[in-house]
């Protein structure tokens, strides 16, 4: 018997290895389709332009894996950091030495080729991704089960005894600045006080008025099953060890309809009892025998001019986590880069996104690099959201390519940007940049590129560890909770 148990263990633990591994693989696939589309860009172009193409990478450095093919080396290559089509004619000789090796140009002369032919091989990169991430947006925007929410600053949930607590803060509290830098959606709260330099964070904070209910309602049975119920469901907001009593959903035709029942509705008390959890308010309901409950409830007031509050809360270099707050429940059944079901609101999204934090490194450039993540971050975010939610996942997608095809943009010499800044240079002005510069430079931004990869494949696995110890540690400290349908 020991002996079958162990086995089942065994046999246990290999499947979920098998899945995890699974998983994995179709993460590095999509990661992989948003390097292969770029630089399919840059190869269907040049190959549309009468230009040589000597080899389609993904990845760089010596090859794992290689085929030729109508003249083009095709390649699989060690270091995952991205990925390069080798087109002699347009691309910088210095870039060779980190593409794995030369082949016959390496050593030969650039052949001259018309300024436009440069423009366009260097702008379809991004382009493709741009495209890709059109086509995810529109298949997010007609498919069933992808969730969305609108961006909102709304204060969720609290932890007891965390930062937002002792400063004051509330359940409700709309955020709308941190240390004078307005806010317009979650990301960029979270942002705003990772960047924070100080030992405190200066909160402007809106808090609305909420108006007091007696609203009687009647348990019914039938379509509830055998129990007696009201037809709502809770927001499955947690404070502490609480699930509080908030409403969520609220079924068509049901007692909490009939009686006006709001969705975000607090309840506060039943019968004149206090109700502090969601369990209050469910045990009341099933014990009411279809009897009529009074219950009192707190609704925002909309139409109340909001109150204003600034907060100095203490933070810690761990930011947000260290604020210990939560989105409200409009938040908490999306992911945040899936703001709309209009494929063009998402696009718009994930371009204000990178924008912001582009000009964040311009005005704070020690505080907000210290923030970024590279390649693991990404694939960790691929991981964890396409194995909760696929919709999710190819979310991720969309808003990674068009980071992607923002960033490529850059007049950076080595990146796209920086092909299209020398194209430009010789089309106004008539006048090429010298090779022996152009080489220089993209030697040495290559290597800088690669330097700051490095670094941040460190950080990042320096912070996935830790993150993950203490995801952990918390796992085991906190009890279960969600929500309940009553």
């Amino acid at each position: 018997m020991q002996a079958l148990i162990s086995f089942q263990s065994m046999a246990q633990s290999l499947g979920s290895w098998l899945e995890t591994a699974g998983w994995i693989a179709v993460c590095v696939l999509l990661f992989s389709l948003a390097i292969a589309i770029h630089e399919f860009g840059h190869f269907i172009v040049a190959l549309k332009l009468g230009l040589k193409v000597e080899r389609f990478s993904i990845g760089f450095g010596p090859a794992i894996w290689k085929w030729t093919r109508g003249g083009v080396e095709y390649r699989i290559s060690w270091i995952p950091l991205g990925g390069y089509v080798s087109i002699p004619e347009v691309d910088p000789e210095g870039t060779k030495k980190i593409e794995g090796g030369g082949g016959a140009a390496a050593t030969e002369r650039k052949q001259r080729i018309p300024a436009w032919k440069e423009l366009a091989v260097a702008f379809a990169g991004p382009a493709m991704n741009i495209v890709l991430a059109a086509v995810l947006a529109t298949i997010l925007a007609f498919a069933p089960g992808a969730r969305f929410s609108e961006p909102t600053m709304e204060i969720g949930s609290i932890a007891e005894g965390g930062a937002a607590e002792k400063a004051g803060l509330r359940i409700g509290d709309t955020v709308k600045a941190v240390n004078g830098r307005a806010v317009g959606n979650w990301i960029e709260l979270c942002c705003e006080m990772q960047y924070s330099t100080n030992a405190t964070a200066v909160l402007d904070v809106e808090r609305p008025v909420f108006d007091r209910l007696e609203i009687e309602i009647t348990p019914e049975k039938g379509i509830f099953g055998d129990i007696w119920a009201v037809g709502v469901m809770s927001a499955g907001v947690v404070r502490g060890d609480k699930l509080l009593p908030w409403i969520g959903e609220i079924s068509p035709g049901s007692p909490a309809m009939k009686a006006g029942l709001a969705k975000g509705d607090a309840i506060v008390s039943v019968d004149g009892r206090p109700a502090e959890r969601w369990e209050d308010f469910s045990k009341a309901v099933l014990e009411s025998g279809g009897r009529t409950l009074k219950m009192g409830v707190t609704r925002k007031n909309t139409s109340a001019p909001p109150q204003k509050l600034r907060l100095e809360t203490n933070v810690s270099t761990n930011g947000i986590g260290m604020l210990a707050i939560d989105a409200a429940p409009a938040m908490s059944g999306s992911a945040p880069w899936m703001p709309s079901r209009n494929p063009l609101a998402q696009l718009k999204y994930d371009a204000e996104q990178i924008f912001y934090i582009l000009k964040r490194l311009c005005t704070d450039t020690k505080e907000t690099s210290k923030q970024l993540g590279g390649p693991v971050m990404i694939a960790e975010n691929i991981y964890t959201n396409i194995r909760r939610d696929t919709w999710d996942g190819l979310g991720f997608l969309r808003f990674l390519n068009m980071n992607l095809a923002i960033l490529n943009l850059l007049p950076v010499p080595v990146l796209d940007g920086g092909l299209i800044l020398f194209a430009l240079i010789a089309i106004v002005f008539r006048r090429r940049v010298p090779d022996k510069a152009a080489n220089a430079l993209s030697t040495v931004f290559m290597w800088l590129l690669l330097a700051r990869m490095a670094i941040l494949v460190w950080r990042d696995a320096e912070r996935s560890w830790k993150m993950h110890r203490a995801e952990k540690a918390a796992a085991e400290e906190a009890p279960a909770d969600g929500g309940s349908t009553e």
